[in-house]
């Protein structure tokens, strides 16, 4: 899927002014970083893919944290990165709430915490969907919070506050992800849906009236390359689908997200005859 093969990988990526700013300012200080992290928002705005932008620059070996300049941005190139990005870095763990969400899963957590990174600087837990967990689950999480560790740092993710203990809040920084769309963003998607169903005439794509933001772009994307690659479209076909990248590469929509470009662009080749 084009939205995790193109998700941001640097704090600079991030396609939330605010977002970036806040991060930034947190890391600026090597030695002063929260032991939790909250990160809060819907669907779409890039919660998961902030928290594995925390858990990546935590242990570039060449930023400030490998103790090399004051750069806090990760470099994507050092042997901690690589395997960051290849999943198989062993410091890092991620833990789906929604379905680990006893009290055993966070006891399990809560024993790993104690020893010491194998690579990195520091032991990086994501527990995405935490408001999914017990409340036996959240008790134990919250004594977890309060002594996680010098070794340890603790990312959680959920699309709001309202379901979580005040306890659990106040033990973190919040980061919010939200980025509700704009009406330019939704009439641009309104036109998006309705050039893609004159493009597609003809094939078996089904389209929703849903799409509407940046991510459901990239959902489209891909589902049109898919096709591309296992049906043969028609000469007409091929040159309304090689406008609308156009069209979506140049429109607001996808403007502030070099990710969704990329996409666009390996779209617009693979389109192109």
């Amino acid at each position: 899927m084009y939205y995790l093969k193109y998700r941001p990988q640097k704090i600079a990526d991030i396609d939330n002014e605010d977002r970036r700013q806040l991060l930034s300012n947190v890391f600026s200080k090597k030695n002063d970083i929260p032991h939790a992290f909250l990160l809060i928002g819907p669907k779409g705005t890039g919660k998961t893919s902030t928290a594995r932008i925390i858990a990546k620059l935590l242990n570039c070996q060449n930023n400030m944290f490998g103790g090399k300049g004051t750069n806090p941005e990760p470099c994507g190139k050092c042997d901690n990165c690589i395997d960051f990005i290849k999943n198989r870095f062993l410091d890092v763990y991620e833990l789906d709430a929604a379905s680990n969400r006893g009290i055993d899963d966070i006891r399990t957590l809560r024993d790993g915490v104690g020893y010491s990174p194998v690579r990195g600087r520091f032991k990086v837990y994501i527990i995405d969907e935490v408001h999914m967990l017990t409340k036996e689950a959240f008790n134990a999480l919250l004594k977890t919070l309060e002594e996680p560790g010098a070794e340890a740092r603790i990312i959680l993710v959920a699309p709001h506050t309202h379901s979580l203990a005040s306890t659990i809040i106040s033990r973190c920084q919040l980061v919010r992800a939200i980025e509700p769309p704009t009406t330019e963003d939704s009439n641009l998607a309104r036109n998006t849906i309705g050039q893609l169903r004159s493009a597609t005439i003809g094939t078996k794509i089904t389209l929703s009236d849903s799409y509407k933001d940046r991510q459901h772009a990239l959902t489209l994307i891909n589902s049109l390359v898919h096709h591309f690659r296992h049906h043969l479209l028609t000469s007409q076909s091929k040159t309304n689908l090689v406008n609308l990248t156009l069209t979506l590469y140049t429109g607001r929509l996808l403007k502030q997200n070099v990710g969704v470009k990329l996409a666009v662009g390996h779209l617009f080749l693979r389109l192109k005859v």
